[in-house]
């Protein structure tokens, strides 16, 4: 016995039993794929119906409907227009400047809270050019390189001391002319208050010599003196003036226990082989007695010595060793922050001297890298500082008839 099945015509022609089939709002019957419930309860043709973002459905003649920038449908009343795309309500603020209507995503943070659009931002938010904060107009001082600096910067800037990241050192002009540059970074700590300190420097050591700086280490009356590289004769002539009127009056370095004196050397100027030999020299065992007598101090804090190989010079991810080689310098931190004008120029003509001793080919590896070979080499006449303070500390031999000073 068969089983009549009951069927109805489908919109599009075709018959279908009607237990399958789909009775639409409109009174035609389609497939059930072919269907969608709107969000009324309605079941409409899906070619008929529009998707909402929230994924329900809307007859696509809904006027209370606006297609979405990303494609999906939303209904207007949850939606804002921005430069003629819809954007939900919710994706979106008000710009706590101009009040216009803005997408979070697109949008800046204000200071003190809120959205801004980027017009709004570039125009009224600065950048602090020593502490990289933000802040609005009324809250930033701009100098007349049009540079911006929060209220505790500015402060500090108008006494001639500026942030630690400030770089202006390394793009001034040099007096000399030779590829061998040194760049000099001296650490005191101001008697009178930073701003007093620093008025005193600034009567002896120019702006366009060197940057006065902040330096974490040091204490709140701390100067970091950073000079642009040049030859160490310019920088003996530099500091001349600077030694001459007793800078222990109004500065400390030796007596804090915080100072120190980095030199900077050119990597350019340097072949990769003389740079291993400075590097092993440095870091010798042997050779640590005269290094820790030249600069004043050991510290494995701030300049860690540990034996090197000519190869490791490859290597410069520690900032905190004795030769610090960086992408363009080579930098001694080794010595012993200083107000004395022999000890400051000893420092300088070692850094040199081991320039020159490391550098010719000829000099046996063994005895580039040896401290007793060194000091059997160190001319007088062109190292006369350094020469004398081994002589006065029985590195070298004073010759007959020589008295000590």
């Amino acid at each position: 016995m068969s089983t009549i099945t009951e069927t109805v015509t489908l919109a599009d022609g075709d018959e279908y039993p009607k237990t399958q089939a789909v009775l639409a709002a409109d009174g035609l019957y389609y497939r059930p794929d072919e269907t969608v419930v709107l969000e009324d309860g309605d079941i409409w043709p899906v070619e008929e119906a529009l998707q909402l973002f929230s994924g329900g459905y809307v007859r696509n003649d809904d006027d209370d409907v606006v297609a979405l920038h990303n494609g999906s449908y939303a209904y207007a009343d949850d939606c804002v227009c921005i430069n003629d795309d819809w954007y939900l309500a919710s994706d979106c603020a008000e710009c706590v400047e101009c009040e216009a209507s803005i997408v979070r995503r697109s949008s800046y943070h204000h200071p003190h809270g809120g959205r801004m659009c980027s017009s709004c931002y570039d125009e009224v938010v600065h950048s602090c050019e020593d502490c990289g904060c933000e802040g609005v107009d009324a809250e930033m001082t701009c100098d007349e390189y049009g540079n911006y600096r929060c209220e505790a910067c500015g402060s500090r800037h108008s006494s001639g001391v500026v942030g630690y990241g400030d770089r202006t050192a390394d793009t001034m002009r040099s007096e000399t002319v030779d590829k061998l540059r040194f760049g000099i970074e001296l650490e005191v700590e101001a008697n009178t208050g930073q701003q007093d300190g620093a008025e005193w420097i600034r009567q002896y050591l120019a702006t366009d010599y060197c940057v006065l700086k902040e330096d974490g280490s040091l204490s709140d009356d701390g100067i970091e003196i950073v000079t642009r590289p040049d030859s160490v004769a310019v920088h003996g002539r530099k500091w001349a003036e600077f030694f001459a009127n007793r800078p222990e009056r109004h500065l400390a370095s030796w007596t804090t226990g915080r100072c120190g004196m980095h030199v900077h050397v050119s990597k350019s100027a340097l072949s990769q082989l003389q740079l291993g030999k400075i590097l092993v020299f440095i870091n010798e065992p042997t050779n640590q007695e005269l290094v820790s007598r030249i600069a004043g101090r050991t510290s494995d804090r701030w300049a860690r010595t540990s034996k090197k190989k000519i190869s490791d010079v490859r290597y410069g991810d520690e900032r905190y060793v004795a030769l610090n080689i960086t992408s363009r310098t080579a930098e001694f931190r080794i010595f012993k922050g200083t107000l004395n004008k022999r000890g400051f120029m000893k420092n300088l003509e070692f850094c040199q001297a081991l320039v020159d001793f490391c550098g010719p080919a000829n000099r046996s590896m063994s005895e580039a890298v040896s401290a007793s070979a060194f000091v059997r080499w160190l001319p007088r006449k062109t190292y006369p500082h350094l020469h004398d303070f081994l002589t006065e500390k029985g590195f070298i031999a004073r010759r007959p008839g020589k008295k000590g000073k």
